[in-house]
């Protein structure tokens, strides 16, 4: 019995061993070079037609409308399903690369296969974004009732963020409903929140690099912090499956 509990303690003990995120973005650098001009490629390709959605929904905006902020809301609801579609797509290309399956180009166009999950996130997003995010740019002009409530607000729009920070990548992994992933995903990411933050700062730090040093030194750093990203899934979710089956001896 005694044998049996030290064992069990051991175990827990070395599945809650701290992820490194550092060793994560080393890793996908490393996985980024085995097929960096197809990953490039990839990466112009994606972006060129987001900006030229983003550019078309924009200019639609300023045709039908004179106010500034129905022109954002115009451009933001005509671009997000294309987007979404899009980001899907490099998701399910970026997991298969990941997995060492070949990929193809036009993978990337594969995004129908989730369009319903990525579009209900992003539905939610842009409501969260209207509600809570906007008025933050006028902070100043509110009464302390209203800066709280405006505060709390954009707290709980950073929690929702960090505790669904996996649920773009479960939407491609699972095929179950938009409900079940949401409760997957907070259920992943609980215990990893401060490793979460880590990460997204480390994200920014990466692609404000490949800026600084390139114009394209960006679509380099996108590759790293996506695949840093899956892998720092697959870490935790094999983490969870680990913990499982300890509760289990």
């Amino acid at each position: 019995m005694i044998r049996h509990c030290s064992l069990k303690i051991f175990l827990k003990g070395y599945v809650m061993k701290k992820i490194n995120v550092l060793r994560l973005f080393l890793s996908a650098a490393i996985l980024t070079n085995r097929n960096i001009l197809s990953l490039l490629r990839v990466n112009l390709l994606l972006l060129s037609v987001i900006f030229f959605v983003s550019y078309c929904a924009a200019a639609a905006g300023i045709k039908i409308t004179y106010d500034r902020r129905l022109q954002e809301l115009l451009a933001i609801t005509i671009s997000f399903p294309f987007i979404s579609y899009l980001f899907a797509g490099a998701v399910y290309y970026y997991l298969s690369y990941y997995k060492g399956v070949t990929v193809r180009l036009n993978q990337i166009y594969m995004g129908f296969r989730w369009f319903s999950n990525f579009s209900k996130l992003g539905f939610v997003l842009l409501i969260v974004y209207y509600m809570i995010i906007i008025p933050v740019f006028s902070f100043n002009e509110y009464n302390l009732e209203e800066k709280i409530r405006v505060g709390t607000g954009t707290l709980f729009f950073l929690w929702f963020l960090v505790r669904n920070f996996f649920l773009p990548i479960l939407f491609v992994d699972f095929d179950d409903s938009f409900e079940e992933l949401l409760f997957k995903s907070l259920s992943l990411s609980r215990g990893y929140v401060f490793r979460i933050i880590i990460f997204i700062a480390a994200s920014f730090a990466v692609v404000a690099a490949g800026l600084a040093i390139a114009g394209f030194g960006v679509l380099y750093s996108i590759s790293v912090v996506a695949l840093a990203y899956i892998r720092f899934y697959f870490l935790v979710r094999s983490r969870e499956d680990e913990k499982i089956k300890i509760h289990s001896l």
